[in-house]
């Protein structure tokens, strides 16, 4: 398991009204994440309000924070670009991007000349240096919505986007081949992304898709049924219409199955849910003192 969030983990000093307060969060986040054996946190706009000096302090320095395209003044990655992971024999990476509007704020609280460069420059680079060392990409992408669309067109390497900028999203919603989820904010949800896969796959198909087509083609047989019973009462033209089109959604879903399943030994299955924070990562004691100690109520978790 691979426990990753993809931005705006950390409380925004900017709007915080109690600054303080919401540093020591920010830290009492980071012990908790390594806690729970994260791999990779996205840099968004909420960390970038800590600053520079958040980021050299232990254990914050050697936190695995990613981003991609969040530059020093030399022109190179001010953070990891990404984590290279093998589970189960499948090389998994994860990457940080953030979008162009957090250039500004990056300037001015960062300084030396540090910078935001384009998105889709910045991943198309690392997919290029990640190709042929990872058999799958996940982009953590702290972006609106409409940016991850077109970083999603330009960078087919990438094989799933999971959004941080966006409320929860389910089911997946796709961009091409590249499916793009979001498990919503303030750390009330957790995204599961479970893998079936091997090496050398051409791409993943969902396979809660194929689980609802199934449902909706035996919702379709029954609601056939219902009608050819009356049919056989009182044959009418409207009857006859209504069974022919069910007859139709039934051949088209039944065509979108067979895609789904055929594709099955080239192609990975994946599956996407959304599943309330405290089921799967319950309270952990030892977190809870540490807040109290801080004398702090709540930190919200990753998301």
């Amino acid at each position: 398991m691979l426990v990753v969030d993809s931005g705006n983990l950390l409380p925004d000093l900017s709007s915080a009204k109690d600054r303080e307060k919401a540093r020591l969060a920010g830290g009492l986040l980071v012990r908790a994440c390594e806690r729970m054996g994260t791999v990779a946190v996205n840099v968004g706009p909420a960390e970038v309000s800590f600053g520079p000096a958040f980021f050299r302090e232990a254990p914050n320095r050697e936190f695995p924070w990613v981003s991609s395209n969040i530059l020093d003044e030399k022109g190179k990655p001010l953070f990891r670009p990404y984590v290279l992971k093998e589970v189960r024999g499948i090389r998994i990476a994860v990457v940080g991007v953030a979008g162009p509007e957090l250039d500004p704020r990056v300037r001015s609280t960062f300084g030396g000349g540090c910078s935001v460069d384009d998105p889709v420059r910045s991943v198309r680079r690392v997919t290029g240096e990640l190709s042929g060392r990872a058999d799958v990409i996940i982009l953590l992408a702290s972006m609106p919505d409409e940016e991850i669309q077109g970083l999603a067109g330009e960078n087919p390497g990438v094989c799933f986007i999971i959004g941080g900028e966006g409320d929860t999203v389910n089911p997946p919603y796709w961009i091409g081949k590249i499916p793009v989820v979001y498990a919503g904010i303030d750390g009330k949800y957790l995204g599961r992304l479970e893998l079936t896969c091997g090496k050398g796959m051409k791409g993943f198909v969902d396979s809660g898709r194929e689980t609802g087509l199934r449902k909706e083609i035996d919702d379709v047989d029954r609601r056939k049924d219902v009608l050819e019973k009356a049919r056989r009462n009182k044959p009418t033209e409207t009857v006859e219409k209504m069974i022919g089109e069910l007859a139709a959604r039934k051949s088209k879903l039944e065509m979108e199955l067979n895609q789904v399943c055929s594709c099955s030994t080239e192609s990975g299955k994946f599956l996407w849910e959304i599943v309330p924070m405290e089921s799967f990562f319950p309270e952990d004691p030892e977190v809870l003192q540490w807040m109290k100690e801080q004398g702090l109520e709540e930190a919200h978790p990753p998301s």
